[in-house]
This record gives structure tokens, sequence and C-alpha cells, in this order.
């Protein structure tokens, strides 16, 4: 399956909508790791797409909203799974090739939001 194009929000729009609040203060708290900093950002990703990858949160999250880049690449797959145990996110059931060097263009799992109206 293709994967569908990607809505990347500015923190402009996490503003507006009122998700960055959950970025804002996760940030603020000096006793937040990685893990939950990166969980906040699935949660906003999730609001503006379709379906995705974690490798598509990843990017974004580094790029657009100053999460440092964790030092194993992997380490989304696990803050994924939390997010899908902890009813953030589900999968689509549909895989899309990875784009990550590292990946061998193997299938990927393909998400979407589970709160999303």
């Amino acid at each position: 399956m293709e994967k569908p194009a990607q809505q990347f929000p500015t923190m402009f729009n996490l503003r507006r909508s009122g998700v960055s609040r959950g970025i804002l203060n996760i940030d603020a708290d000096p006793k937040a790791t990685w893990h939950d900093r990166a969980m906040e950002r699935v949660k906003a990703y999730a609001n503006f797409n379709a379906a995705f990858m974690a490798e598509d949160v990843g990017e974004w999250s580094v790029r657009n909203t100053g999460l440092p880049a964790p030092p194993e690449p992997r380490a989304w797959g696990g803050v994924m799974y939390r997010a899908w145990r902890d009813g953030w996110i589900e999968p689509t059931g549909h895989y899309a090739q990875t784009t990550y060097g590292t990946g061998n263009k193997r299938g990927m799992r393909l998400w979407r939001s589970a709160t999303r109206p």
C-alpha cells in the first residue's frame, strides 16, 4: 500500500488546535524522559495525519518541535507501541516501505489516530 501524503503540523497550527499544551507541559517537566516527550509528539502528529509510520513522527519531531533524536532510531518503535497500548493510536493493518537507509526498504506498519474523529 502506498503511504498517504503527510501533513506536517507546525507549532503555530498545534498552538491553534490546543495540542501544543501537552508538548509544552512535558518539555517543562524536568523529570520527563525522552520517551515521555516522544509520546506527546505521537499524540500531536496523530491528530493531523490519517496514516503514518514511526519514522514520519520521528523526523517531524526532531525537525519541528525541538525533540533531540534518540541515539537509536528503533527507539521510536517502543514509543509507538506504548501509544497503542495507551489508546492513542492503532495499526491500520497496512504497511509501507521505509525510507530509512538502515531499513532496507522493508515494510513498516502504518498507524492512525485512535482518538481523532
